[in-house]
């Protein structure tokens, strides 16, 4: 589910993905587009005619249309198609009269119907088929909270966490960055975030803010998940007591404490930049000299299963166990088998995965509920192949031949071996022996080979052909990798 299409009319939503997939394809086809969208050529032609009104640009349009083809102005920047694209999204979700109203009503969650009448300029009517609508995407995402009439005012109830998290995508979906805003994309020399990452982090912070100083606060975490963010709170530190000390009043630091719990666990999720390989494997040795936690315990018993299984170097034990952790208390906390889907979609590249993903769900199934088994043991499996792959696929052999030209071989050699690593890209002596051949000529390959012709080594756009061949080939290794490469057992 795209969240942020919630908001948008049907033409809006069509002229967005119009404009997506021909800045995507660079040209399309007028019959393609007309027929993918269910369009009339002529009703097709009328919506790209305002994509182009749309387009800052006063003298060409952005779009084109050349022998039947609708085709991107050739003398703009990539970069000038994709912030147009953003753009445009952003000012659509803007001008969503639910999309402010839902939004006024996270930050300040309760007003008379008169204050609120007057704030917007709308009818009292109007406001209330607004709600309305605003209740309907809430029931669309799956968060459980409303927005109700009482008495004297009309209030935003719910679970808590999950209103920060729905106030937080929301603002995040009404803010694009431009150039305009001159971020600096670059850590500072004297700030561990880059300003972009500052700026996502303070957007956290105002959302925990406003809710406190309004007296709302999340659920509270079990004993065992404070235990366990005791050996988070060793090596990050995000400030929490700084910002929020207001929260611990005459002694009492029970609300303290499972607020800074969610805070850490709500930034990590989104801002994961923070923590580098060594903050990670440092959590996850913390975790392993904890005893007698039941979610730790668990997850050390799963990972004994999964070294076993596929005989992972112990350097990835600590990762793996901090991964397995924190996965299983966001699931939680942050509502994961909801927000996932608002945003995402769960996609098994191979069957290995698939496989993978349903024997997490075996090992969780009597500690999570159906909806948020599928999709931890999904995300904890995409982290969990993103390292195995680089460590059980083989490297991509190669093999050069040359008919005629002297350097052939020479040149590709030291170009490959210079760009890739040697358990990434083999170069072979044997062409039987290779998995790809590249060859000046036309020679035979068994049919469980590849063959790249490149005859010529000075053809800059034969290079990005190969170039793209290559790449294509190795992530099929490293992502999609055969099955034969990956043995799951039945246990």
């Amino acid at each position: 589910m795209d969240l942020w299409k919630l908001f948008l009319t049907p033409r809006q939503e069509q002229k967005l993905n119009l404009l997506e997939e021909i800045i995507s394809k660079k040209e399309v086809s007028l019959d393609e587009l007309a027929y993918k969208n269910s369009l009339t050529n002529r009703k097709l032609k009328i919506i790209i005619e305002q994509i182009n009104s749309e387009y800052d640009s006063c003298t060409k349009p952005l779009i084109k249309f050349e022998n039947r083809m609708f085709k991107l102005t050739a003398d703009e920047s990539e970069e000038v198609y994709s912030t147009f694209y953003l753009h445009l999204k952003q000012q659509y979700i803007n001008q969503s009269s639910v999309f402010k109203l839902l939004l006024f009503f996270l930050e300040h969650r309760k007003i008379g119907m008169i204050r609120l009448s007057r704030h917007f300029n709308y009818s009292q009517s109007y406001c209330y088929k607004l709600i309305n609508k605003a209740n309907e995407i809430i029931k669309v995402i799956g968060f459980n909270c409303e927005i109700r009439k009482k008495t004297n005012y009309i209030v935003l109830e719910g679970n808590e966490n999950q209103i920060r998290v729905i106030t937080y995508l929301l603002e995040t979906t009404s803010i694009t960055f431009n150039s305009s805003k001159n971020y600096n994309y670059l850590t500072n020399a004297n700030n561990f975030l880059s300003s972009i990452h500052q700026d996502k982090l303070k957007r956290i912070s105002k959302v925990f803010d406003n809710s406190l100083k309004l007296g709302q606060f999340v659920k509270q975490g079990s004993e065992e998940e404070l235990e366990v963010m005791a050996s988070i709170y060793k090596e990050v530190h995000l400030g929490f007591f700084n910002m929020f000390s207001y929260v611990e009043k005459d002694g009492n630091n029970f609300y303290f404490l499972n607020e800074k719990m969610f805070f850490y666990l709500f930034t990590i999720y989104y801002l994961p930049e923070y923590l580098t390989p060594l903050i990670r494997n440092n959590i996850g040795e913390n975790l392993a000299n904890v005893k007698g936690n039941r979610i730790i315990d668990k997850a050390t018993k799963v990972l004994k299963w999964l070294e076993e299984k596929y005989e992972i170097p112990k350097e990835f034990h600590n990762t793996f166990l901090f991964q397995l952790v924190y996965r299983f208390l966001i699931t939680d906390k942050l509502s994961l088998n909801i927000l996932f889907y608002a945003t995402n979609s769960i996609t098994y590249t191979n069957e290995n995965i698939k496989e993978i993903s349903s024997d997490f769900q075996n090992l969780y199934k009597d500690e999570l509920s159906k909806e948020s088994l599928e999709v931890f043991s999904f995300q904890v499996t995409e982290l969990l192949y993103s390292y195995l792959g680089s460590l059980m696929a083989n490297p991509l052999k190669v093999s050069i031949n040359s008919t005629y030209r002297a350097n052939y071989v020479i040149v590709i050699r030291n170009s490959l071996s210079s760009i890739y690593k040697e358990d990434t890209l083999k170069i072979c002596e044997k062409i039987e022996e290779s998995d790809v051949v590249i060859s000046d000529s036309v020679i035979d390959i068994d049919d469980s080979q590849d063959f790249f012709f490149l005859d010529d080594i000075h053809d800059l756009d034969a290079w990005r052909r190969f170039g793209e061949f290559i790449h294509e080939k190795i992530l099929q290794r490293r992502i999609h990798l055969k099955s034969d490469l990956i043995k799951i057992e039945d246990r």
